[in-house]
């Protein structure tokens, strides 16, 4: 009997569709979802997906530092959820324009880098090693003190 559940449920869940890859698009109505304001600004550069990560990004740092945790720990889910489900595009846009650019050097940054999920966490490394090597070592972590970046 355990078995044909089993088979019944694998059979229904290979059967239901799956979720496409957060587009551009998706990462807007993310974002909206949480920063009603901040998904309106994100509109008005449609079709430009740096940009718009970039200006993610800004509201991130200023949440990094002022100590706004909260924030923060709503920005990284945001992230972690494009990271994990993003489509390249996405996945690209939030190493270069938002992982690359965090500053963890503030008063606050340490609290803030401990927030990062383990999937932001490696993005974040492997994006600071490949400009390091890119750059011939001339390139400066961003990583709160007492960290081999910071």
């Amino acid at each position: 009997m355990g078995h044909g559940l089993a088979a019944r449920l694998h059979g229904t869940l290979a059967a239901m569709p799956t979720r496409p890859p957060i587009d551009a698009a998706g990462f807007v109505q993310l974002v909206a979802s949480a920063y009603p304001d901040l998904g309106a600004e994100l509109d008005e550069d449609e079709g430009l997906e740096t940009v718009q990560m970039r200006t993610f990004c800004e509201h991130t740092q200023t949440a990094i530092d002022r100590g706004d945790i909260g924030v923060v720990v709503t920005c990284f889910d945001i992230a972690d959820r494009v990271i994990a489900d993003g489509d390249d595009a996405m996945t690209h846009a939030i190493h270069v324009s938002f992982l690359e650019e965090l500053d963890f050097r503030g008063s606050h940054g340490s609290a803030a880098f401990t927030k990062l999920t383990p999937a932001l966490q490696k993005g974040w490394r492997d994006i600071n090693e490949y400009m390091e090597t890119l750059l011939d070592g001339e390139w400066t972590w961003k990583g709160p003190a007492n960290t081999r970046e910071g």
